[in-house]
């Protein structure tokens, strides 16, 4: 590819020559001119994405490659950490076959990563368990002391903490009445003394009249 010297000097002997006139001697100087510019530009512009990408493959290949490497002996059957560029020299001066390669080990800066990493899911996990057992307590604390009776819109405690008849139904308030009305006098003094029986009967849930 010629020069815009070259170029210029052509055109210039073209001029000389007479070949062409002294206007078009000076249009055709200004277009190689402006045209050298263009690709000057152009080339530098490549150039500096060329570089760009340069770096970033670069600083990638940074990040990949391993910062350290670990083997053992296998004659000693010692096993060491180095440095890449130490086991370059060690592989020159005793050769790789005698040794064998355990683990690439990246810098410290990833480990670091990966061990806040872990801690976040740990204190990730720790908060899901307290709210587990935040939950439980409450529920326990709302279930264990009280009897429930929707059906009257009651609530009452319990003579004892116990999951027993901690929501008591229509149904079963039903069943005891029914029990109660086809008993004799006995045993319906017997069925009164049953502790549920007998905590609706203080209540006022249950009453003589049912």
């Amino acid at each position: 590819m010629k020069t815009i010297s070259e170029k210029l000097n052509e055109v210039k002997d073209l001029f000389d020559k007479g070949v062409i006139s002294e206007a078009e001697y000076n249009n055709i100087k200004a277009s190689i001119i402006e045209k050298f510019k263009n690709n000057d530009e152009t080339n530098q512009k490549n150039i500096a994405i060329e570089q760009k990408e340069i770096k970033t493959t670069n600083n990638t290949l940074s990040e990949q490659k391993p910062h350290s490497i670990t083997v053992k002996h296998k004659k000693s059957k010692r096993i060491e950490t180095v440095n890449l560029r130490m086991w370059e020299k060690m592989k020159k001066e005793y050769g790789e076959s005698n040794y064998e390669i355990i683990s690439y080990n990246k810098k410290k800066e990833d480990d670091n990563k990966n061990e806040s990493s872990s801690n976040e899911n740990e204190a990730s996990n720790k908060n899901k368990y307290l709210k587990w057992v935040i939950a439980i307590v409450l529920f326990l604390s709302l279930t264990l002391p009280f009897h429930y009776v929707p059906s009257h819109f009651r609530v009452f405690p319990k003579d004892n903490l116990t999951f027993s008849n901690t929501i008591i139904t229509k149904r079963q308030i039903d069943i005891i009445i029914e029990r109660h009305n086809n008993a004799n006098y006995f045993e319906k003094l017997m069925i009164r003394e049953e502790p549920l029986t007998k905590k609706l009967f203080e209540k006022g849930i249950l009453t003589t009249d049912n």
